[in-house]
């Protein structure tokens, strides 16, 4: 995990000492305090060999961020489908605009308001939520900590500006962002995704396995091993093929009536990962998607859902989305009888500059 602020803010200070404080996060920070001074564990955090390692990024003052900063985290989310914290603490703008989904607002309160667990009296408010995004904390305003999928990954804002004033002593800042964080880095696969892609061992004794490498550094060639063990015997070498993506491959593993089974795929310089096959289920390391989540994704992009067999939607669709249909056809636009009158213009033209300069 990695937690970053192009200049010191308060909010993300205290989210960061509330997930040192928790032992099952292993934090990597940077603090600029001043042009060219820094406070860093490692300097070039945002590097992509850190980022391929990361889970979450919690970056404080998100409105410090510069176009640089931002196209790294772009791309750790959209292409290694990792989270991306944004603490706020004053209305977003600059370049981190990029990365939000929603327009946001701010409030000011009087006094202060609560937000689920969270208190405060400066908010900012997220305009646009849908079914596919997840509220964590909602102001009597509206939203204020909102995350949305963005790529492959996630992106949470936080809007409670000042919460971290109103955070009292009873912990339950603390534990509301260390339950949170767990909750983004639990969703977020390792950069080796191993998954059972079709078949069980009773669907003719073999299984097609996927494997994807996701990293943020430009691969020239990819060095994959995969194999396969069952009932605790030897491990079984797996050929696997180029998928239809950078980093993607698959191949076919035959199982028999073996249980207990499990695929292992290593990656030259990220690692590996697993997915286990047992009991005529297949439980890979990957996110599935519920029914609900798929309808709300086709809503937002204007797909469809359909049922297994049911080709008639799809084909409805497809062509709701072609455009009118293009033939050839051959025109002359010389032989048209309109150019007489530019040419008979042209005639007539000429006619009176001759006979203005006294020439026939």
């Amino acid at each position: 995990m990695v937690a970053i602020e192009r200049r010191p803010s308060w909010g993300s200070t205290f989210i960061r000492r509330a997930l040192e404080d928790d032992r099952r996060f292993e934090l990597l920070a940077r603090t600029d305090v001043a042009p060219g001074i820094s406070v860093a564990s490692n300097p070039n955090l945002l590097g992509a060999r850190q980022l391929d390692r990361a889970r979450v990024v919690i970056a404080g003052a998100p409105d410090a961020l510069t176009s640089e900063d931002v196209a790294r985290l772009d791309g750790f989310v959209r292409r290694r489908g990792g989270a991306v914290v944004l603490v706020a603490d004053r209305p977003l703008h600059g370049p981190v605009t990029k990365l939000l989904v929603h327009s946001w607002r701010e409030r000011i309160d009087p006094s202060a308001v609560a937000a689920g667990p969270l208190r405060g009296t400066e908010w900012l408010i997220a305009a646009g939520v849908t079914p596919l995004d997840h509220v964590w904390a909602e102001a009597p305003h509206g939203p204020s900590v909102v995350s949305a999928p963005l790529g492959a990954g996630v992106v949470l804002v936080s809007g409670a500006l000042d919460a971290w004033r109103h955070r009292g002593e009873d912990g339950v800042f603390e534990r509301f962002w260390q339950a949170t964080i767990a909750a983004l880095a639990g969703g977020v696969s390792e950069p080796v995704d191993v998954r059972v892609a079709r078949g069980t061992p009773e669907d003719g004794g073999e299984v097609e396995v996927s494997v994807r490498a996701r990293s943020l550094s430009e691969v020239k060639s990819w060095h994959v091993a995969a194999t396969r063990t069952c009932d605790l015997g030897e491990p079984v070498a797996i050929r696997l093929w180029p998928g239809d993506a950078a980093g993607a491959f698959y191949g076919r593993v035959p199982l028999g009536t073996r249980t207990g089974c499990q695929i292992a795929a290593s990656v030259d310089g990220l690692g590996q990962g697993t997915a286990a096959i047992g009991g005529g289920a297949a439980h890979g390391s990957s996110q599935r998607w519920t029914r609900a989540e798929v309808a709300s994704i086709a809503a937002r992009t204007s797909g469809a859902v359909v049922t297994d067999g049911d080709i008639e939607p799809v084909v409805r669709a497809w062509l709701g989305a072609r455009g009118p249909e293009r033939r050839p056809e051959t025109r002359h636009p010389m032989r048209s009888w309109w150019w007489l009158i530019p040419f008979a213009g042209c005639l007539a033209g000429e006619w009176w500059l001759r006979r203005r300069a006294g020439l026939r």
